[in-house]
């Protein structure tokens, strides 16, 4: 055996490994790569739980949202929709449209009289 060898020589090793590990898997989150082969832009709007193993999730994919039932067994599309995109832009944040919406709510008179 060799004099310098030392196990914490493979206890640094293996933490270095580690730590590369979870910062790749950081790093792949934060940049949101594209995880489909088939290059289809696609991602998750969002999902609502039905019960233990059941859920409901929309998936937009180009232009459309897809409405599908998850459960343990089986996937059901259940719709089709048009992405709605005069309501939320690509950040999650409402359109700028909604503050002139807002506007005119609050500037009219009350019971309609102006």
């Amino acid at each position: 055996m060799d004099a310098s060898y030392s196990p914490w020589t493979s206890v640094l090793a293996l933490g270095l490994v580690l730590a590369l590990i979870v910062g790749l898997g950081w790093l792949l989150r934060r940049l949101r790569l594209p995880m489909s082969r088939t290059g289809l832009p696609m991602r998750t709007v969002g999902a609502l739980s039905l019960g233990a193993r059941e859920r409901l999730v929309v998936v937009e994919i180009g232009t459309q949202w897809h409405v599908l039932g998850v459960t343990a067994g089986a996937i059901s599309s259940i719709a089709t929709l048009a992405r709605p995109e005069a309501d939320i832009t690509d950040n999650g944040t409402p359109a700028p449209n909604f503050m002139a919406q807002l506007s005119a709510l609050l500037n009219r008179a009350p019971n309609g009289k102006e």
